[in-house]
Formats: structure tokens, sequence, C-alpha cells
């Protein structure tokens, strides 16, 4: 997992422990084999003011 645009270091923790909850992720396929794939998860937070 790689964070690609870090704001703040708790809140990069905060979103790798929301992703990593997250439920297991089928593996991508290419004629029927796994094969290595990139995704991006775009995490957006809401501080108060």
């Amino acid at each position: 997992m790689r964070i690609s645009e870090s704001r703040d270091p708790y809140l990069d923790a905060e979103a790798k422990r929301v992703i990593a909850g997250m439920p297991k992720w089928i593996p991508g396929r290419h004629h029927g084999e796994r094969v290595n794939t990139r995704y991006s998860v775009p995490v957006t937070f809401t501080l108060p003011n």
C-alpha cells in the first residue's frame, strides 16, 4: 500500500487503517491467470475548522 499524496502522517495512518479493514479483494485476472494490478482508492477526510 502506498500513499500517493501525503497531507499529514496521522491522516496517512488512518487511511491505511481504513483500507486494511476493507473486505478481501479479488485478484486481477487475464485469460484466467492472476496478474499484478494497481488500483487507486481515493480517501477524503473532512476536518473541523
